[in-house]
C-alpha cells in the first residue's frame, strides 16, 4: 500500500513539474545549467516565475530569500552519489539513524558554501569520512563524479526554487493571506487579509 502511494505521489510530482516546464520555465533551467550558479540565474528565474503566476511581488520576495538555501538538487544528488559510492566499494549501507545524522550535519554545513560551484562536495568530504567511513579513494571518486554532475544539480535547484515560489503564491492565494487584486481590477500587492479587516 505504501509503495503504491509513493508511486502515485511520484507520478503526480512529475506531472506537476512538466506542467511548470510548459509555462516558460525552460530558460531559467538552462541558465542554471550553463552558469552552475543559482544566484547568477536568479533574474531569469524571477522573470520566468512571474509569467506563471499573478503575484509578482510575492515571487520577487520569495526567490531572493531562498535562492541559496533551497538546494534540492544538491541534496538529492549527493545522497544518490553517496549510496552509489558505498555500493561500488562494497561497503555495507549504514543504518537509517546513522544516515539521518549525516543528513542533518550535511544540511547545516552546506549553508557555509552557498553560491560556490562544487562547494557542497568540498564541505561534505569531512562528514563523509567521519560519519560514513569514506576512504581517500572514495572521496576522490565522489568528488570527481559530483563535479561532473553539478550543473544538472544546479539546474534542478533553480527549477525547484521556481516551483517553490509558485507553490507558495498558490498557498497564499488559496488561504487569502495576501490579496494582489483590488476591487477596481488593479493590482494591490501589499494588502493582506488581516489589514483589510481593520
Amino acid at each position: 500500500m505504501a509503495i503504491g502511494l509513493i508511486f502515485v505521489g511520484r507520478e503526480w510530482f512529475i506531472a506537476m513539474l512538466l506542467a511548470i516546464y510548459q509555462k516558460n520555465f525552460l530558460p531559467a533551467t538552462l541558465t542554471g545549467l550553463g552558469t552552475i550558479s543559482s544566484a547568477a540565474s536568479m533574474s531569469v528565474l524571477i522573470v520566468c516565475s512571474e509569467k506563471n503566476t499573478d503575484a509578482p511581488v510575492l515571487i520577487r520576495s520569495i526567490i531572493p530569500a531562498t535562492i541559496n538555501i533551497h538546494t534540492v538538487g544538491s541534496a538529492i544528488g549527493l545522497t544518490i552519489l553517496t549510496l552509489a559510492t558505498m555500493h561500488t566499494f562494497g561497503m555495507v549501507l549504514p543504518p537509517f539513524s546513522v544516515f539521518m545524522g549525516f543528513a542533518f550535519y550535511f544540511a547545516l554545513a552546506k549553508f557555509s558554501v552557498v553560491a560556490v560551484p562544487g562547494g557542497v562536495i568540498l564541505i561534505a568530504g569531512p562528514l563523509l569520512q567521519s560519519l560514513l567511513g569514506f576512504s581517500d579513494d572514495m572521496l576522490g571518486l565522489i568528488t570527481a563524479v559530483y563535479m561532473i554532475f553539478d550543473p544538472f544539480g544546479t539546474a534542478f535547484n533553480v527549477t525547484g526554487n521556481g516551483a517553490f515560489a509558485i507553490l507558495m503564491t498558490r498557498i497564499c492565494q488559496r488561504w487569502h493571506i495576501i490579496r494582489w487584486k483590488n476591487d477596481n481590477g488593479g493590482s494591490d500587492n501589499t494588502v493582506s487579509r488581516l489589514q483589510s479587516r481593520r
